[in-house]
């Protein structure tokens, strides 16, 4: 079975996801309706990274970039649409940069808060408890 994960946010209750090889999560406002107008209806996807267990591919497919950083503090890194990176417990994902205040101004380097999502990897269910016999 696909593990599941929590996406936390400091403006909505956390989301549980199961994100598998054929369903993909969709992240963006057709999944987080309250979500700001900069983020797209469908900004980027998770799905199982091909290369290891406890690993999600983020890869985005919106029109602004999607942020990604190891931990809170690090710098983030901006993926433009197509671009992918892996992911795992305890990254954040912004699902834009916003707006920058005018035209000339570069875009801001901290993303809103309202639009960062911290991924969560959640403990496997307890196996049942298999009874041996001593003898």
């Amino acid at each position: 079975p696909s593990p599941m994960w929590q996406l936390h946010s400091d403006a909505r209750p956390p989301r549980c996801v199961t994100p598998t090889v054929d369903s993909p999560v969709l992240l963006g406002r057709a999944s987080h309706p309250d979500m700001r107008s900069c983020v797209s209806r469908e900004h980027a996807t998770l799905s199982p990274a091909p290369d290891g267990d406890g690993k999600l591919l983020l890869t985005s497919i919106g029109h602004a970039e999607t942020g990604v950083r190891g931990s809170a503090g690090a710098p983030w890194v901006w993926l433009q649409r197509g671009e992918s990176s892996t992911v795992s417990d305890g990254f954040e994902i912004a699902l834009s940069r916003g707006k920058a205040p005018s035209r000339r101004s570069p875009l801001p380097e901290e993303p809103d808060a309202a639009v960062v999502l911290r991924l969560l990897r959640q403990p496997p269910p307890p196996a049942a408890e298999a009874s041996t016999a001593s003898g």
